[in-house]
């Protein structure tokens, strides 16, 4: 069935260990016609209208690991979290939580890496390394410094 605007998808990057772990990240998404493109010889295009809106943990991020466009979507999309739910929260410890998880200065920026889908190598690298500390924390062993 081809998509059509009004259908709902899901986008659900992830990464899975056989017999470890896994992870994703995953997003609704409504179909809309593109207003960029608009009809052209080639038909009509869609593109995806965010409905899911969650802030994506960047503490587990290897911003190396991102290019710019990735941090230009990163920062683009806990904008718009940010805009559609700050005003639902006035005041309080859920609007500091929101503002301090959206925040593009704390996030992703340019200068220090790379901000949007790279991101599921990271967080399997940040998976990986929490394995590492449960079979530690198991047998008694103490991280090292």
């Amino acid at each position: 069935m081809a998509m059509e605007p009004g259908m709902i998808t899901s986008i659900e990057p992830g990464l899975y260990r056989p017999g470890q772990w896994g992870i994703r990240i995953e997003n609704l998404v409504l179909n809309v016609p593109a207003a960029t493109l608009g009809r052209r010889e080639f038909g009509e295009f869609l593109e995806f209208e965010t409905l899911t809106l969650c802030p994506i943990d960047t503490r587990c991020i290897d911003h190396a690991l991102l290019r710019a466009d990735e941090i230009a979507w990163l920062n683009g999309y806990h904008a718009t979290v940010r805009e559609r739910l700050a005003p639902r929260r006035s005041s309080g410890a859920a609007l500091a939580w929101l503002r301090l998880r959206t925040d593009a200065d704390l996030s992703c920026r340019a200068s220090r890496g790379a901000g949007a889908l790279r991101l599921i190598a990271a967080l399997a690298q940040f998976v990986a390394s929490l394995s590492g500390a449960s079979s530690q924390r198991a047998s008694g062993a103490t991280p090292a410094a």
